[in-house]
């Protein structure tokens, strides 16, 4: 019973120190790969809701790649950013961790808009997108 019981509580001692560092990282979900340099990256004060996202999914679906499931009603927004750069056009390649064989939609609301735009759609952990202006970038995953 002793063996048993030291078995159990080495796992779970175990199991703990394995958790904290990924639960650490669980907010840092998508990161900028690369960029056009001078671009300025901020936090945003503006998230699309649910039905501003299905809005863009249904007039971007030209945008979407056979296989890959964008669909409204099922993506979950993992990351907002306010987007600008001192260039009349730039390049942002995004990093989105946990979404190897899933698809990941990148969508833009350029500054003085009132829609969100699709910009890209693919299947795997990393996304691009070319911009023209200032503005806020969202990256979902469909499901």
């Amino acid at each position: 019973m002793k063996k048993w019981l030291a078995l159990v509580l080495t796992a779970t001692l175990l199991a703990a120190l394995f958790a904290a560092p990924a639960a650490a990282e669980s907010t840092d979900l998508v990161k900028i790969l690369a960029s056009t340099p001078e671009l300025t990256a901020g936090e945003s004060s503006q998230s699309p809701t649910a039905q501003e996202l299905d809005d863009a999914i249904e007039a971007g679906s030209e945008l979407i790649p056979e296989g890959c499931k964008l669909t409204p009603g099922r993506v979950t927004l993992l990351y907002t950013q306010d987007l600008s750069c001192e260039r009349e056009v730039y390049d942002v390649s995004f990093k989105v961790w946990s979404s190897l064989n899933r698809t990941v939609g990148l969508f833009f609301r350029a500054e003085g808009e009132d829609s969100w735009k699709l910009v890209a759609c693919c299947q795997g952990d990393v996304i691009e997108g070319r911009f023209e202006t200032a503005g806020t970038c969202a990256i979902v995953v469909g499901w």
